[in-house]
């Protein structure tokens, strides 16, 4: 592994900490964007962080660095050293986990790919060009290039386990503002893949399209309420708000109300919740947490009953239950929680039972942070989409607010489609969901 890890370590033994352990990331990225036919930004970046843990006497002191020269690493180590004095005492945080080194050889994660920069060049314009050619309302390509980047990450603690992780991932995107007399309207979509090859600028730019001319001719529907169903991205970005309150930590700090839940029925009985780190289906693979715990898949709920919440190894030791392996730090922060790749099991609702009758299809959702209390559950946000009648498009719709509550909402539905629908990203998976009864003020 690195030696900057280990000369770490070794500070930290000789300074007199009784446990400690070291994450060090890396990384390159490229990116491009184009405006009026041109390449308006060329831009490489890289970056070098390292940040370590210390206990003694179980307090816990935490520091980083951008320098990873010999000093620079002695400095950071006599600082968390120096952090310890002034902290309560933390006894459920211990750091534990020895064994054998992991290193990530996985090739769905990290491949080489030699495409010459011109390549990237000409898709970057490419995608500009298409929108306009396409459809002459353009006024403009506002957010539209090319992505790359490169991460390695690196974990060791003084017990002598080490782990190696990498991964290499390729994105472009575009956008169209279109204007129709005093219509306009703006919508993006973008393509990911593991390499250059596996982009398609032709689904990012028809669906962009798609979704922006829908929006051009959309009006609110009237005010009432509404069955809903959600378009993957955009059902991700809400179930997202609310997946904090499955994280024991949140439990723990009196943020969730699931503390007393488990084995209780939360949600619809046809719901069933994963978190699946190495989904082949997925965009991620993960071998491990922030505390090098083996990733394993995890049932959150299941039949609509809460069977467990995701644990690090100090929420766990809170509790009396065995780590989940979802710990997460950066070099700069402190422990916590987090989730890799979540899956919603498909139902066994017929897609023309979903589509029956009137239902609101949405596929935009504005102020996701303003508009959302993840404490209570309540929701209320802009919102844009189709209405539906028996599968068939009678409007685009926009100008409506979509008010709720999240407990209410994964109790209240009415069909699970059969079918896994994946996000643009890959990192989560859902089939189509019918909600029920949510309130739409429109017009």
């Amino acid at each position: 592994m690195r030696t900057e890890i280990e000369t770490t370590l070794e500070w930290a033994r000789k300074l007199g900490a009784d446990e400690s352990d070291v994450i060090l990331n890396e990384g390159n990225a490229l990116s491009l964007s184009a405006q009026q036919g041109r390449i308006e930004t060329y831009k490489v970046t890289s970056s070098r962080l390292i940040g370590v843990r210390v206990i003694r006497d179980h307090r816990v002191g935490i520091s980083y660095s951008e320098d990873l020269s010999a000093d620079s690493l002695r400095s950071m180590v006599e600082s968390a050293i120096r952090l310890t004095h002034a902290v309560e005492p933390d006894e459920n945080q211990s750091i534990t986990l020895g064994g054998a080194p992991v290193v990530d050889t996985n090739s769905k994660t990290y491949r080489e790919d030699s495409t010459p920069l011109e390549e990237k060049i000409k898709l970057t314009l490419h995608l500009e060009d298409e929108i306009k050619r396409r459809d002459p309302r353009t006024q403009a390509v506002p957010y539209n290039g090319y992505a790359e980047g490169e991460s390695h990450s690196f974990y060791g603690n003084h017990l002598g386990l080490r782990v190696y992780e990498r991964e290499k991932s390729f994105n472009c995107y575009t956008s169209a503002l279109l204007k129709d007399g005093e219509k306009q309207a703006l919508f993006y979509r973008s393509s990911n893949g593991r390499t250059f090859s596996e982009l398609s600028p032709e689904n990012a730019i028809r669906e962009t399209l798609r979704f922006t001319r829908t929006l051009l001719e959309a009006k609110p529907v009237p005010t009432g309420k509404y069955d809903v169903i959600f378009e993957p991205d955009c059902f991700q970005s809400l179930f997202s708000c609310f997946t904090g309150l499955f994280s024991a930590k949140a439990v723990k700090d009196g943020y969730s109300r699931f503390g007393n839940s488990i084995g209780e029925t939360i949600a619809h009985p046809e719901l069933t919740l994963r978190d699946l780190p190495r989904y082949e289906k997925g965009f991620h693979h993960i071998l491990t947490d922030a505390e090098g715990v083996a990733k394993t898949d995890l049932t959150l709920i299941e039949g609509g009953r809460l069977v467990s919440l995701y644990h690090n190894t100090a929420t766990a030791r809170h509790f009396g239950v065995k780590t989940t392996g979802h710990a997460s730090r950066s070099p700069k922060g402190q422990l916590g929680t987090s989730l890799t790749q979540l899956v919603i099991d498909p139902g066994t609702t017929p897609a023309e039972r979903l589509a029956s009758g009137n239902v609101l299809r949405i596929f935009a959702l504005d102020g996701l942070h303003a508009g959302v209390n993840a404490s209570s559950g309540a929701f209320s946000l802009a919102a844009s989409g189709e209405l539906v009648q028996d599968g068939v498009v009678v409007q685009g719709v926009k100008g409506i607010t979509l008010s709720g509550n999240f407990f209410d909402l994964i109790r209240n539905v009415s069909g699970v489609g059969q079918t896994l629908l994946p996000t643009t990203g890959r990192g989560f998976f859902a089939p189509e969901i019918r909600f029920t009864g949510l309130q739409v003020a429109g017009h």
